[in-house]
């Protein structure tokens, strides 16, 4: 540390932004204030290390307290407000799966004439002859990136506040008043679009679709079986632009320019000109800026005469990404390319540095993979709460043969040369079959669940004792007990899931997980983006019994989703009659290797702590879907729950007409609908709490205000998953405790 000062003060500018965001603070300081000390040699004293340290902190705290304040203080003021008429200039353009977007920087409130903070994100159904560069007056309503409201949920807001988007728009008329366009913006743009047409006349298939992703930065053609192929193999990483991709163009660039006897300055500024605009066209991602900078610096370096330290580059790019807009301090797309490099720099200084011969180059690399892996290993977990056993094994053998093939693609796309399209072409479909292969090892997949920040910070601690001190054994050990340790935590839990308008209720309990419902009418994809993580979340590696009440999409368009990706072991119907909707998700239930059972009155399903009986419907009814609801009683932790579904009516009358015991919890029917939950209900089974779960602004008018006024007679403790997000039960010394997302 003290032969690297400007990477002390990195490491304290970059705590000093991220305890801002936390709660652990006192705990992540001493932690990282002791591998601070571990690392620097006592013979070096280490005193100016430690004051660079500190100063990085409190210019990090400075810098992030600024910007905190700032960008609070607008979103609040914005979101007090409706509808805005602002003046922006378009930065870049692109399209979506639906239409087009915007992205605006330089934007101006007419009303409050006042420049707003950072650029905002506008979409469009249609393309209104917009260019680069051009300034237009749009209006409508701004609206805030929300917050997850769900326990592993991805945090959008996080994403787009480290790009320096604050704002997203629907813009109700835009309307153009200056048609000065960007003329360097205009030439990446038609260069983007050139590359797109070359690409889609050289590839087919999923070929094609993987060379946008890696060479145009645009995933949104991927599908979503090709993304899960790369991740169950530990290479999704290489489908996003990256230091990879940068250093691959720009480094190879500069050093064929200097071979071909260009000189320094003239290699410098070319390569920096091509690597900017790259940057530009496939959208600026973190780590492409990182590795931009970092290039910049060694190239500026060899320009000078001066040798090129990694870990030092890095820190001159990481103060400036982080400087520039604080909330990259717990990006998740900043903390891989940060932490990727600076494992990258201390594997240099443990495996050979001149290796000799193919055979120690090959052994060289593949003990380099298990050193990206370890070293990466504690903040996949944080972030995915999984990983594979083989991924080192995959990016050893494969990412040497996709770095070729990514080099070929490039060539390619500006002299389009048959004979090494057909082979690019070859090699990417071996890489996707052995992927494809390879990713049927589910065995090789560990599902961890959540790891607290202060214990992958503990991780890394270990890592850095097993690296400077004598006892490695002894470290490698502990390191391996503390990995191991949250695979035995249980996380038990009944979770009621903000899924929007439906219903998604998981119950895990002693490595047992049953799912009730998962599906929606206003989230799309809600099987892979809500019900997924949070199963990961909770440690499930798949689903042992999936229940669906009723086949309505606002209770089933996840479970499918989950089906279709194998995550459901069994799957539970009810006996009711049959319809098209219930043979489709048979079919899918048997392509997958699925089971299937039918329930219905009287059937029941029970473990330690946990009973659960349908009281709801007659096996063989007629009576129409949400009438057919399966409906359950669950006793757990010594408190009843009655589980509903959507009965109403005739279904309702039934299930008061049982010999039904009162129960602790009402998880209301039909997402608050006024014409379930009766009076008869209530008298009867008299709960305390009423959970609803809804979304927000539905065009059904859920929960009914004559519903909500019917429960707050009864004295019900209402909570609605519309403002209070994911709510869950778990075990406490007096019984249940009850908590919500958003408090």
């Amino acid at each position: 540390m003290n032969q690297r000062p400007l990477f002390a003060l990195f490491a304290g500018c970059w705590l000093g932004e991220a305890i801002l965001h936390i709660h652990w603070m006192v705990i992540l300081t001493t932690l990282f204030l002791l591998c601070v000390f571990l690392i620097i040699k006592r013979k070096h004293g280490g005193k100016k290390g430690v004051f660079l340290f500190l100063v990085g902190m409190i210019i990090g705290e400075m810098a992030a307290s600024f910007y905190v304040g700032q960008i609070s203080n607008q979103e609040k003021k914005y979101k007090e407000e409706s509808l805005q008429s602002l003046i922006g200039k378009v930065k870049w353009k692109g399209t979506t799966k639906s239409g087009y977007y915007y992205l605006m920087e330089n934007n101006y409130d007419v009303n409050q004439n006042r420049y707003l903070n950072g650029d905002i994100l506008i979409y469009m159904d249609k393309e209104d002859n917009v260019a680069i560069g051009n300034s237009i007056l749009y209006k409508g309503e701004l609206g805030c990136f929300k917050e997850p409201s769900n326990l592993g949920e991805f945090s959008l807001k996080r994403y787009y506040y480290a790009k320096d988007i604050y704002f997203q728009m629907f813009p109700d008329t835009l309307e153009i008043i200056q048609k000065k366009e960007s003329y360097m913006a205009g030439m990446i743009d038609k260069g983007r679009n050139f590359f797109y047409n070359q690409n889609e006349k050289n590839y087919h298939g999923e070929t094609r679709q993987i060379m946008e992703a890696m060479i145009l930065g645009d995933k949104s053609n991927l599908t979503f079986e090709t993304k899960d192929l790369f991740q169950a193999c530990g290479l999704l990483h290489v489908l996003a632009i990256s230091g990879l991709h940068v250093s691959l163009i720009g480094a190879g660039i500069f050093r064929k320019m200097r071979n071909l006897g260009a000189g320094f300055w003239f290699s410098f500024f070319l390569c920096l000109g091509i690597v900017t605009a790259f940057c530009q066209m496939t959208g600026n991602s973190i780590s492409a800026l990182r590795a931009t900078i970092m290039l910049c610096i060694y190239m500026f370096g060899q320009c000078m005469g001066k040798s090129y330290d990694l870990l030092t580059g890095l820190a001159g790019a990481g103060l400036l990404l982080l400087i520039q807009c604080p909330e990259r301090a717990l990006d998740s797309s900043f903390i891989y390319s940060a932490m990727a490099v600076i494992i990258i720099g201390i594997s240099q200084n443990i495996l050979k540095r001149n290796p000799k011969g193919i055979k120690e180059r090959i052994i060289n690399n593949f003990f380099f993979c298990i050193l990206i892996q370890i070293g990466m290993l504690p903040i996949t977990l944080y972030f995915q709460y999984e990983f594979y056993l083989h991924s080192f094994l995959s990016n050893f053998l494969l990412l040497p043969l996709i770095s070729i093939g990514f080099s070929m693609a490039v060539i390619t796309l500006l002299v389009p040369i048959p004979p090494l399209i057909w082979l690019c072409q070859t090699i990417f479909d071996i890489i996707l079959q052995i992927i494809g292969w390879m990713s049927r090892f589910d065995g090789f997949r560990i599902v961890t669940g959540y790891i607290p920040i202060f214990y992958t910070v503990l991780l890394y601690l270990l890592l850095v004792l097993l690296w400077k001190r004598k006892e490695k054994k002894i470290y490698a050990g502990l390191f391996f007990v503390f990995m191991c340790i949250p695979c035995f935590i249980p996380r038990n839990r009944l979770s009621f899931l903000d899924v929007g308008q439906g219903d998604g209720i998981v119950l895990t309990q002693n490595n047992q997980s049953i799912l009730i419902d998962g599906g929606s009418s206003t989230k799309k994809n809600v099987g892979r983006y809500v019900l997924l993580p949070y199963l990961k979340y909770s440690k499930v590696k798949k689903i042992d019994y999936a229940i669906l009440t009723h086949t309505d999409s606002d209770h089933d368009s996840g479970m499918l989703e989950l089906l279709q990706m194998g995550y459901i072991r069994h799957l539970i119907l009810g006996d009711v009659s049959k319809d098209e909707d219930y043979d489709e998700i048979k079919q899918m239930a048997k392509e997958q290797g699925t089971t299937i059972s039918y329930q219905g009155k009287g059937d029941v399903m029970n473990a330690n702590e946990w009973k659960m009986k349908c009281i709801h419907p007659e096996k063989g009814t007629t009576l129409e879907k949400n009438e057919a609801s399966l409906v359950y009683q669950l006793n757990i932790w010594n408190t009843s729950i009655l589980l509903t579904g959507d009965v109403e009516k005739e279904g309702e009358k039934q299930v008061i007409g049982q010999d039904l015991e009162p129960v602790d919890i009402l998880k209301v029917a039909h997402h608050g609908s006024k014409f379930t939950t009766s009076d008869e209900l209530l008298e009867k089974i008299k709960p305390s709490i009423g959970i609803i779960s809804a979304g927000k602004d539905n065009r059904y008018g859920h929960p009914h205000k004559e519903l909500i006024q019917r429960l707050e007679e009864y004295k019900l403790q209402i909570l609605d998953t519309r403002t209070s997000g994911m709510i869950w039960i778990t075990k406490s010394k007096k019984g249940v405790e009850i908590h919500s997302k958003k408090g």
